[in-house]
This record gives C-alpha cells, structure tokens and sequence, in this order.
C-alpha cells in the first residue's frame, strides 16, 4: 500500500476531504473545483450538495507511479479521480505497462478547452494503447457534461 495522491509530478498537496470521501479532491485540482461549484453540481445532479462540503485538509504526497515498486507487474489499472486521470497516465513513465487501463473521464471542458476523455484518448494514441470499450452516461441535462467509462489496451 503507498499512502499518497499521483500526478505526474512529485511534491505534495492539499487534500480537501468532503463529506463523502469519494467526493474528495486536491487543492490543485480546478476541474473538481468547477464541477462541485453550487450552479453546476446542482444543474447536474452530479451529487447533493452535503457531501461535497469540505471537512477537513490534509497535506499529501504526490508520487508518480514510476516511482513505485510493485511485486509484479500492473495488468490492471483502474483511474476515477475527478479530472486527473491524465495526470496520473503520464506518471506512468517507461517503468509500467499496464495491459489494461480503465478509465472513468468526463466530456466537460477543462480550462484548456479539453476535456479529461480527449486527454485520455491522446495519451493512449501516443502510448500505443487501443480502445477496448466504453461506457457512455447521459446526465440528460448538459449537452458538455457527460461521462464516459473506456478500456485501453497496451500491446
């Protein structure tokens, strides 16, 4: 087990603990900052309200999975992180492959006007992974905010 929050860079973070823990986000990240914001959360109907209200601050450290030390290689990666999952993809380095990556990505515009999905799918192209599947989830209520769920697979 390794206690700290990936990115592709190394340091440390705050991490804004909500409610719901699994609303929980860092300090750095805008996109879940913009998402939790009252109108938007709301609008969406992403999560009530409560449980994105921050109870308390923890300072983190921010590791790159290239870092890491495993026993054995990664076959599986699961990533649903509110926005980072590029990020972290990029953390990955030369040091693992994972055979199959799966990640949770949205279609809302990030504040370089693309979104976590577009991210994902050029890391993927760059990293000689291909599509296995998706999932699409429909809010039905913002045309810019839908989520998708996508399997890559490395060679």
């Amino acid at each position: 087990m390794h206690n700290c929050a990936l990115s592709d860079k190394t340091g440390s973070v705050d991490l804004l603990v909500t409610n719901d823990p699994g609303s929980s986000y860092t300090s750095s990240n805008n996109y879940a900052l913009d998402l939790y914001s009252d109108e938007l959360s709301a609008g969406m109907d992403v999560t009530n309200q409560s449980s994105t209200v921050i109870k308390n601050v923890v300072n983190v450290p921010v590791q790159r999975l290239e870092d890491l030390h495993f026993d054995g290689p990664i076959s599986y990666l699961k990533i649903d992180v509110q926005g980072e999952e590029a990020q972290i993809l990029k953390g990955l380095g030369k040091s693992h492959r994972p055979a199959v990556i799966r990640v949770e990505v949205s279609s809302v515009m990030k504040e370089n006007n693309i979104s976590t999905l577009t991210q994902v799918l050029m890391w993927a192209e760059q990293n000689s992974y291909s599509l296995l599947g998706a999932s699409y989830e429909d809010n039905k209520k913002y045309d810019f905010a839908s989520e998708f769920d996508i399997a890559i697979q490395g060679d």
